[in-house]
């Protein structure tokens, strides 16, 4: 990528080296020149593949399929081992720039928590690459359960259990009770949450699903029907 981008500003330089702006045309020509080079360089599976666990790709899938039909319409996508790509059309009410932030906002956090915080587990424990002993360690350290539930993940089923009788809760109440912005609620942990079956999203508000309540626990709570199981 380094060398890709040494050669376009070599370009750039000679341009004005020669004391004249590029033309509109070598504008064009250069950028189409670079994209195509890089986006080669990108589908070949260079650099960190982090995409390529199917825990991480789960995470940008969910993300970029979450909001379709709410937020945008997703006409097609694809994620590749180190970057993804989306055919969308925007709804009227939403901008494309609020909506590669609603992406990032969910996938780039989620992922970046795992991968960074299981590396530095792992370097502890002196290891040179991440195995399952040390992603389960990271896991266990980070109090990720083995459903893929953080410490913010269960409170607000908890609050929505306890605080609200299992709900429905309207989304700013929600944010109130667990100390958490609204806009983080619905792009960062809401996705997670209903994808794994744990939250649904009505008219009402927010309910805990059967599923959540024999995951955490509750005395009482029925067998949902349908538990994939273990995340991890």
């Amino acid at each position: 990528m380094l060398r890709l981008k040494g050669e376009r500003e070599a370009i750039i330089a000679q341009a004005q080296a020669a004391k004249r702006p590029l033309t509109w045309h070598e504008q064009e020509e250069l950028f189409r020149w670079y994209s195509t080079r890089v986006d080669k360089y990108l589908d070949a599976g260079h650099g960190d593949c982090w995409l390529a666990r199917p825990e991480i790709a789960d995470l940008v899938a969910g993300a970029l399929r979450f909001h379709a039909g709410q937020r945008f319409d997703l006409h097609a996508w694809v994620v590749m081992p180190n970057h993804a790509h989306a055919v969308l059309r925007p709804q009227s009410a939403w901008t494309l720039s609020e909506i590669l932030k609603s992406w990032k906002g969910f996938s780039a956090r989620e992922a970046n928590r795992l991968l960074k915080r299981t590396r530095d587990f792992a370097q502890v424990q002196g290891k040179t690459s991440i195995d399952r002993e040390a992603a389960d360690y990271a896991l266990d350290r980070l109090r990720v359960d083995k459903r893929g539930l953080d410490e913010m993940d269960r409170r607000i089923l908890l609050s929505i259990v306890e605080k609200f009788s299992g709900g429905p809760v309207g989304i700013q109440s929600l944010a109130v009770a667990v100390s958490e912005e609204q806009e983080t609620i619905e792009d960062v942990y809401e996705p997670f949450l209903i994808q794994q079956g744990f939250l649904q999203r009505t008219p009402r508000g927010r309910i805990a699903t059967p599923m959540a309540l024999t995951h955490l626990g509750i005395a009482g709570a029925p067998q949902a029907e349908g538990d994939p199981g273990r995340l991890f």
